[in-house]
């Protein structure tokens, strides 16, 4: 997990609920990437994405799939056997599951729940689970409140970045 994306989460979960206005965001995804909002985000076999994101519901990357970088919100992420990741995997409120001979070149990580793999399985990078407890409150339950205040994201898709064709990113964030 990027510093950036540990950052956001532990802003997500502990911040204040955003007061005033309607409480819209909007999601670029520009082509090769996927975002889902409350339900899951699914990678069939033969696909090649270079994100795939879903907010409140779980990535699942079926056997035969590719991408560079997947990120779960508020829910699991799940390779199956035969599924590959170029980059890293990140589950923020929920869990990691790596089945069967899945392949993940960089980090696994999950910041509120597990991180369970087969013995088949390849991680390339760092293993990484980060679960608390405080009283009776977790650490996934308060990322998982917290994502509900996102609930009406407006996703636009891009067809190129205009910033893309001067080879800036165009500040793109999620």
């Amino acid at each position: 997990m990027t510093l950036h994306a540990a950052v956001a989460a532990v802003l997500v979960a502990f911040a204040p609920p955003a007061r005033g206005g309607d409480g819209a965001c909007t999601v670029e995804v520009g082509p090769g990437e996927r975002f889902t909002q409350g339900r899951d985000a699914v990678v069939q076999p033969g696909e090649h994405l270079q994100h795939v994101t879903a907010l409140r519901g779980r990535v699942v990357i079926r056997g035969g799939a590719e991408v560079d970088e997947a990120m779960a919100l508020g829910g699991d992420l799940v390779l199956e056997p035969g599924a590959r990741v170029n980059g890293s995997v990140n589950s923020v409120g929920g869990n990691v599951f790596i089945q069967g001979n899945a392949w993940v070149s960089g980090d696994a990580v999950s910041l509120g729940g597990e991180v369970q793999r087969s013995k088949e399985s390849w991680v390339g990078g760092n293993v990484i689970a980060l679960a608390v407890k405080v009283g009776d409150q977790t650490l996934a339950r308060a990322i998982s409140e917290r994502l509900g205040d996102l609930a009406r994201c407006t996703v636009v898709q891009v067809r190129a970045h205009p910033a893309a064709a001067a080879g800036d990113d165009g500040g793109k964030t999620l």
